[in-house]
């Protein structure tokens, strides 16, 4: 692997602009998979017409039950994924190898991922271009070991930067680390004295195990000893608390430690310092709808503010390096990586005791944040999506994806589909406009 990488030279600012998959002329017979961030013309280039369906007399009357634990499953942070081995009971019931399932919700893809791992050919559209992507990414694995090469080489050349914002003193051996994690807590004013507390210190309930440790919603206030509800005070500004990290302690657990001069040094020097700006970050400002009410009324009024601000420099550092990757699959599958982060390195990620940091399907401003190493989170989710790519079946992946309205699939001709499986939006339960701004951003 090489220590520097000549070819990364940050000096464009821009989002990247992907291409659709390049046709290969003459090839009927071995298809390669399309993707399309507009309507997808070659949708129906492997249909056959004149092939009847599978006579299927009883519909499916079996229970299904399925784990979530998969490396398919796990590999991206998309809304409401249905685990492919579900999906895959039913197409092998109504289909046989070579029959066309079409799903005109596919969200992340899960449709496909079951579809190509049983020899079917997959349709897939979202009117969602980040669904789209995704849903591309998913169904259409690369090399493990080339794709890890490159996660590790990208990472490689982060070191520098990963040691200017991320670095703790060990408090045994004083040596520098890297930070795991840093908690931050609102400061909240109290209802009756006014004084202003950090709800970390008041709210927090530690346990000897950590799943029954909590943030309480109801404690007394420092000062004045009024009982106070954690909904009903208003907040301050947020306050680093805590800092994990791993050093010259045995065992896989991480320190814990309150920041100390060397942490809070770090954070008043990234105050005062710029990102470059030859990184390009976006600055979108969030739309007023259902879930972005409570982060425009925290101050939350742009993307970029959806991060703090070394978390939004290695993001946007680890953006330049990604989009000048040379080869355009592992490029694809690198911005594929990327967006898993999603909310997890965000100020939306709630602290858990237990580690982790929860997935829901809101832009929910919690009181206690949990501010992950971009460098580290990057790494541990390219090896979740590396052990998907290692264990994907080796078929012939005949794909279509499609960034389009389900209501005007006009490329397909009639009695072209042998079968529909489809998730349809959920309505009222999730804004998937709003949850995907931040992806689309």
């Amino acid at each position: 692997m090489q220590e520097t990488l000549p070819f990364f030279d940050i000096a464009t600012p821009g989002p990247v602009v992907l291409m659709p998959r390049a046709r290969e002329q003459g090839k009927a017979e071995n298809i390669e998979p399309e993707f399309y961030l507009s309507p997808n013309p070659y949708l129906a280039d492997f249909v056959d017409q004149s092939k009847p369906p599978k006579p299927v007399s009883e519909h499916y009357c079996q229970d299904i039950s399925c784990g979530k634990n998969t490396y398919a499953y796990d590999a991206h942070t998309y809304h409401t994924k249905v685990p492919p081995q579900g999906i895959g009971l039913l197409i092998d019931y109504y289909t046989r190898p070579g029959d066309v399932v079409l799903d005109p919700f596919c969200g992340s893809g899960m449709t496909g991922v079951a579809a190509v791992e049983r020899e079917r050919k997959a349709i897939l559209c979202d009117i969602s271009p980040a669904a789209a992507f995704i849903a591309y990414n998913l169904t259409v694995p690369v090399s493990s070991f080339s794709y890890i090469e490159a996660v590790n080489c990208v990472l490689q050349s982060t070191k520098e930067l990963e040691q200017q914002l991320y670095h703790t003193q060990c408090r045994s051996c004083h040596k520098l680390t890297p930070m795991l994690y840093m908690v931050w807590s609102y400061g909240a004013l109290c209802t009756g004295c006014k004084r202003e507390f950090v709800l970390w210190d008041v709210a927090r309930d530690e346990r000897e195990s950590v799943r029954e440790s909590k943030i309480k919603q109801e404690f007394d206030c420092p000062y004045c000893n009024k009982h106070l509800k954690k909904r009903e005070l208003k907040r301050t500004k947020r306050y680093p608390v805590l800092v994990g990290y791993k050093c010259c302690s045995k065992g896989p657990k991480e320190e814990t430690a309150s920041p100390d001069e060397y942490d809070l040094t770090t954070l008043a020097v990234l105050e005062q310092t710029e990102i470059p700006q030859n990184l390009w970050y976006p600055t979108a400002s969030l739309p007023k709808g259902v879930n972005t009410s409570q982060p425009i009324n925290a101050g939350i009024t742009t993307v970029n503010k959806m991060y703090t601000r070394r978390a939004l420099w290695a993001m946007a550092h680890l953006w330049a390096l990604i989009c000048q990757w040379p080869d355009p699959e592992i490029r694809a599958k690198l911005l594929f990586t990327f967006t898993s982060l999603y909310q997890r390195v965000t100020v939306f990620s709630e602290f858990r005791f237990w580690g982790g940091s929860s997935n829901t399907a809101n832009y929910n401003v919690p009181a206690i944040m949990n501010e992950q190493n971009i460098f580290k989170t990057f790494q541990r989710k390219a090896e979740t999506i590396r052990w998907y790519f290692r264990d994907a079946p080796d078929v012939n992946r005949q794909v279509r994806v499609s960034t389009q309205s389900a209501c005007h699939l006009t490329q397909l001709p009639d009695k072209s589909v042998d079968y529909v499986f489809t998730d349809p939006p959920f309505g009222g339960n999730i804004n998937y406009s709003e949850m995907n701004f931040l992806w689309e951003s």
